[in-house]
């Protein structure tokens, strides 16, 4: 079914459609976030705070319906087209996040936000003009995938979840870190969908690593999301989250699938002038970072009744 379907033609579209559902989801969850007390690390109470509140049940049905076009757009175009258009096209949520969440940026803020989406642009631009669907795996750079995740991952959630230590260039790298890996998982489970078609293609992908590390990914990545989301502004942590994730997927679908990274030429200088970029963004980001009491004053109150302060 898929395997006649192969075109990135089809991926670009596909991608694109994505972005309005999952911009919706932000906006939806964002604003419900705001509502609720301070969130903590992911923990069962976490998702129990979120599944009862319908705004954002709504939001999280939205970005489902995102991640399956998503998915699909994974079947018929590589990591280094598909994800670089799902970053860039945050680029939408900066003028909703001012018009319909009232939210004021200041001027190292927007810095950093071109720097961010300028480097993912630069970087689907360095792609190669041909379709290419990666091969096998390479079974250590799997493994080391994983453990570097579990590693930096961890130490990074644990410095971004503290209310008077969060910071949202630690958000931003923990969540980034996560989501990428759970996009080059999705790509696994897409090339398993390519090779067998939809049916045999699912039962042999459940029979990898690659839906499972997928779910786990996503699941972390997701709850520090919300825990950033509802502490920092959305016009910020999407970009700049999504460019993070975007950048470390295209390397570990490279190095893990054989994906190439660009074109001969200019091409090469183009992808390291798109990374410069993210680079330069997330350290803006860093020197600009506000108190987040000072980024959200909406969830402060509640904040200072927990802590008795």
């Amino acid at each position: 079914m898929f395997g006649s379907w192969v075109t990135t033609g089809w991926g670009v579209p596909l991608a694109a459609f994505s972005i309005l559902f999952y911009d919706v989801g932000y906006v939806l969850e964002k604003q419900a976030l705001v509502s609720l007390p301070p969130l903590g690390a992911p923990s069962l109470l976490l998702v129990r705070t979120l599944l009862s509140t319908r705004r954002w049940v709504a939001g999280f049905v939205a970005m489902l319906v995102g991640l399956a076009v998503q998915v699909i757009a994974l079947t018929v175009a590589p990591v280094s087209v598909v994800e670089p258009i799902l970053a860039g096209g945050t680029v939408l949520l900066i003028p909703v996040a001012r018009l319909v969440l009232r939210e004021r940026l200041g001027s190292a803020d927007q810095v950093a936000i071109v720097l961010l989406v300028g480097g993912v642009m630069a970087v689907a631009v360095s792609t190669p003009p041909a379709g290419h669907l990666a091969g096998g795996a390479h079974p250590l750079a799997l493994v080391a995938l994983i453990a570097g995740v579990v590693a930096a991952g961890t130490a990074l959630a644990w410095k971004s979840t503290g209310y008077r230590r969060a910071s949202a260039p630690k958000t931003v790298l923990a969540v980034g870190l996560y989501y990428g890996t759970g996009a080059v998982a999705k790509k696994g489970v897409a090339i398993e969908l390519v090779r067998h078609g939809f049916v045999r293609g699912s039962e042999a992908a459940l029979l990898t690593v690659y839906p499972w590390l997928f779910l786990l990914a996503t699941a972390v990545g997701m709850a520090l999301f919300q825990v950033g989301l509802q502490r920092f502004p959305a016009a910020i942590l999407v970009p700049a989250s999504n460019g993070t994730s975007a950048g470390f997927a295209l390397v570990g679908a490279a190095v893990i699938f054989g994906e190439p990274w660009a074109g001969a030429g200019w091409h090469v200088a183009v992808l390291l002038v798109g990374y410069a970029g993210i680079v330069a963004g997330l350290t803006v980001l860093t020197f600009a970072a506000a108190p987040v009491a000072s980024v959200c004053p909406l969830i402060e109150p509640a904040a200072q009744r927990q802590t008795g302060l």
